[in-house]
């Protein structure tokens, strides 16, 4: 009888509260600013640091760039990099295999125009042509490039309008706004050849047969090493007889937040 007796008389109970505070209910203000002035104000911070990092005394940006065939073990990552102004033109360069025009895995500048979109939220966006970034978007691909993992009229599923995914002071992290591959842009800390000199002479040291004797710390879990081949790092639970081998790709700085392997 106790327990009937609290459920009869508890909707009357919430029924005068809500009479009691009904009346002086207020909603909060959360916020200063409207949704599209807040995503303005964010495109205006993110511009300022792109153009601030690509001055005449720094060394612009490196840009991990994924595609979508990336999530599929398919694609290794590539390093872009990046020199925006405030004029909205952006110089892009690179050496990765796809590059047309008989520059294939040769160091290529191009110039282009970029600009910061308001959409749902902040989106960079490559609007215009450019021979180093395009190409994983151009869906026909005449030049037949060797290692092209899809057919003409279908693309590489690469993305030139990438939607901002996290902002911190050290990266700017996105997502392909078509195909949802992440990409990350960090300052860059050295003049871009020297930099991609830096990343193969790494790629060369770790791709030997002294491999399996590096490994990495993942949260708690160490990896040891068995194979790198085309942008996949292949790796096992110990050195020799493994318990279980896993490949991913070995791009977009899985192992460091300043290095992105191209494919080997």
């Amino acid at each position: 009888m106790t327990y009937k007796k609290i459920f009869l008389t508890l909707p009357a109970f919430m029924m005068a509260t809500a009479l009691t505070t009904s009346c002086s209910f207020e909603q909060d203000e959360y916020f200063d600013e409207s949704a599209s002035l807040r995503v303005t104000h964010q495109n205006e911070n993110i511009k300022n640091r792109l153009v601030e990092q690509s001055a005449a005394d720094k060394n612009g940006w490196v840009i991990q760039y994924f595609v979508s065939g990336t999530d599929d073990y398919n694609f290794e990552g590539f390093n872009l990099f990046g020199r925006f102004y405030k004029n909205g033109a952006v110089t892009l360069a690179s050496d990765h295999r796809f590059l047309r025009n008989g520059n294939a895995n040769k160091y290529t500048e191009s110039n282009s125009y970029y600009d910061m979109l308001s959409e749902e939220g902040s989106v960079l966006s490559f609007n215009t042509w450019n021979d180093i970034l395009t190409v994983f978007v151009d869906p026909v691909d005449p030049s037949k490039a060797p290692g092209s993992l899809v057919n003409d009229g279908e693309g590489m599923y690469g993305d030139q309008n990438l939607v901002l995914k996290k902002l911190t002071d050290d990266e700017m992290q996105f997502y392909g706004e078509r195909h949802g591959a992440i990409s990350r842009l960090i300052p860059c800390d050295r003049p871009w050849q020297q930099y991609i000199a830096d990343t193969k002479a790494m790629k060369n040291h770790i791709a030997t047969s002294t491999l399996p004797s590096h490994y990495v710390i993942n949260d708690k879990d160490t990896m040891y090493f068995a194979d790198l081949y085309k942008g996949l790092f292949v790796y096992g639970e110990r050195i020799t007889d493994p318990l279980q081998k896993k490949t991913f790709p070995s791009g977009a700085s899985r192992f460091s937040r300043r290095c992105c392997i191209p494919g080997v």
